[in-house]
């Protein structure tokens, strides 16, 4: 329970520091970007700490990369 604390406050510590300082140099790209990525990360730790199994990211490489792969072994084959 309090890893999901700890991690919810260092995300809103980072976005506190971040996001003035992005809104200030008016990057609103990189804002949307940086908001995506600390989300991601902020999920991804939550759902780590609640002990909930996720996939490896190999599967998803597998799964973009392996039907690439089948068909140019078939080609030069």
């Amino acid at each position: 329970m309090w890893g999901i604390v700890a991690t919810m406050a260092a995300g809103l510590v980072f976005a506190g520091f971040e996001l003035p300082r992005l809104k200030r140099a008016q990057l609103h790209k990189e804002r949307l970007v940086f908001l995506a990525a600390l989300g991601l990360a902020v999920t991804l730790n939550v759902l780590h700490a609640l002990r909930i199994p996720l996939p490896s990211p190999f599967k998803l490489i597998e799964a973009i990369y392996g039907p690439i792969g089948k068909a140019f072994f078939a080609v030069f084959k």
